[in-house]
């Protein structure tokens, strides 16, 4: 009973913070009986820890309790080089569903495809399996490998693919001239070099003299909220726009925690702007595409993306760190992006012909368990625009449109 106490004296503290007497009591009663009486032995930090995690994993699919290793990870990836496949993960039916591959990667040259369903990895099955938990069995040394068992999309039965670890350096900008007149950018993770590197790339478009951009967004997770508003600022003049907004986050209560403003001028003269999306396209690339669109600055054009429009703040514990969801993205008009993702302006299929399936799996973040819910719309909220072109490809289709907004404007 002695240890029953101590931990008891430990939790008083929070009393004043409201928690009732009787949970603080079950909360002790249930940790000294699993202490005491589970079939193996459990050091008591690990069992703490493990409380933690359960309370944390409760709240949304993004809030995080972090050991020092899964930092790293996190850190690793903002810097666009990490040991692993090459996949972005998310969770669908309580299993582990593939949302992007990289290119040019493990993943990528064993043809894993966004939807596909790791059912297991190395033979663990990963039914309710965390995220960080099936992102650090996925990764692993340089050189070694991994077994995960794959269920295609419209496939009935899985198969097992033995893929080599590799280290994962992302590219997070590419670009090219297409046609010697139309500026094409692709971004694939907005990391710490993002800003700088996309700055370079549309200086040496315009210095090309580039009739319109293709900003390409697909399959783009997200990463750092700095690199998307420096991107979307580069396409906005202050002196222009009703409001100086690229996307602001409210926090509990309606708090504004964060508000990115627009400075300065537009670097392409009002080139015209196709900004290409699908559902892997989240987070930060939704800010990116919904300040655009609500300023009217582009035409947005794909797949509805991904919903993920929810804020995650980093705050280290004791060497660890706690990733806490701490508020809502909106778009300069105060649409939220939370489960809800930004609508194209006009809707293109990513293949050639839009086939009508019931059954597939389009994930989303709506289908996430614990997913933060949309908030009341805002007052004078914009309508999303919305229209419809079939059997056409993405990226041919962005080059019709530029052409066509080239001879509006003359």
């Amino acid at each position: 009973m002695c240890t029953k106490k101590l931990y008891f004296i430990a939790l008083i503290p929070f009393l004043s913070a409201g928690l009732p007497l009787d949970q603080i009591n079950d909360f002790s009663l249930v940790f000294e009986t699993v202490k005491d009486h589970y079939v193996d032995h459990i050091d008591e930090k690990i069992l703490m820890n493990y409380a933690i995690s359960g309370m944390i994993n409760q709240l949304d699919p993004h809030s995080d309790y972090m050991d020092p290793s899964a930092l790293q990870s996190l850190e690793s990836s903002t810097n666009g080089k990490f040991g692993g496949l090459g996949v972005e993960l998310s969770i669908k039916n309580n299993l582990i569903e593939i949302m992007t591959v990289v290119e040019n990667t493990p993943a990528w040259d064993a043809h894993l495809q966004s939807h596909d369903i790791i059912l297991a990895i190395d033979g663990i099955f990963t039914q309710g399996m965390s995220l960080k938990e099936a992102g650090s069995r996925i990764r692993g040394e340089p050189g070694s490998m991994v077994t995960l068992t794959i269920l295609k999309e419209n496939a009935s039965l899985p198969v097992e693919m033995k893929i080599e670890r590799m280290v994962i350096k992302i590219p997070s900008v590419q670009s090219n001239l297409i046609d010697n007149q139309w500026g094409y950018i692709k971004i694939s993770v907005f990391g710490q070099n993002t800003a700088q590197e996309f700055l370079n790339k549309i200086e040496a478009l315009i210095g090309q003299n580039s009739k319109g951009i293709i900003l390409d967004l697909r399959n783009n997770p997200g990463g750092l909220l700095k690199a998307s508003t420096v991107m979307a600022n580069c396409f906005l003049d202050e002196k222009k726009i009703q409001t100086k907004t690229i996307v602001f986050a409210r926090g509990r209560n309606d708090e504004i925690l964060i508000n990115e403003l627009a400075s300065g001028k537009d670097l392409t003269n009002g080139l015209p702007i196709v900004v290409l999306v699908n559902q892997g396209s989240a987070s930060a690339s939704e800010i990116v595409a919904g300040a655009l669109q609500d300023h009217q600055r582009a035409i947005i054009m794909g797949e509805p993306t991904f919903g993920k429009g929810s804020v995650q703040t980093v705050i280290p514990i004791n060497g660890k760190a706690l990733k806490l969801t701490s508020s809502r993205y909106f778009t300069p008009s105060g649409r939220s992006i939370q489960a809800r993702g930004i609508t194209p302006d006009i809707i293109v299929s990513s293949n050639w012909e839009q086939v009508a399936d019931d059954n597939k799996l389009n994930l989303k973040e709506q289908n996430l368990n614990k997913h933060l819910n949309t908030p009341s719309p805002q007052k004078n909220q914009k309508e999303e625009p919305f229209a419809t072109i079939t059997n056409d490809f993405q990226l041919n289709q962005a080059i019709q449109t530029l052409k066509a907004l080239t001879i509006i404007v003359k």
